[in-house]
C-alpha cells in the first residue's frame, strides 16, 4: 500500500501476512514506480517521499525493547531513505523529503 497526498508519499508498506513473500523482491521500487508513472500521466512535476525519520512508527513504534525499535528503524531506513536515494530522488533540506523532477 502506498498513501499519496498531493505529491508526497506517505506511507509504503506491505500487507502484514505478505512480507515474507514480498522480501524476495524489491516490492517498493515496484510500488513506488508504479506511482511515479501514474504521476507522469496525470502532469505532476515532482514527487516527494517522506524519509523515515519522519514516519510515525520511527518514533513512536510499538516495540518491546530498544533492540526492537533499532531494528524496526533500520526497516524504515531501508524503506524510505535508502530506495528513494537508489531511485534517484534527493533530499532536500528546506522541505524535509526525498525530492525528484518527474515532469
Amino acid at each position: 500500500m502506498i498513501i499519496l497526498r498531493l505529491n508526497c508519499i506517505y506511507q509504503i508498506q506491505a500487507r502484514q501476512n505478505r512480507q515474507k513473500i514480498l522480501s524476495l523482491f524489491r516490492w517498493e521500487k515496484f510500488l513506488i514506480s508504479c506511482v511515479l508513472n501514474w504521476a507522469r500521466q496525470e502532469g505532476f512535476k515532482e514527487a516527494w517521499i517522506q524519509p523515515a525519520e519522519s514516519n510515525r512508527w520511527y518514533n513512536e513504534g510499538n516495540s518491546q525493547s530498544i533492540d526492537e525499535l533499532m531494528e524496526l528503524r533500520g526497516r524504515l531506513k531501508k524503506r524510505y531513505n535508502i530506495t528513494a536515494r537508489r531511485m534517484g530522488f534527493k533530499y532536500n533540506s528546506e522541505n524535509k523529503h526525498w525530492v525528484k523532477s518527474i515532469g
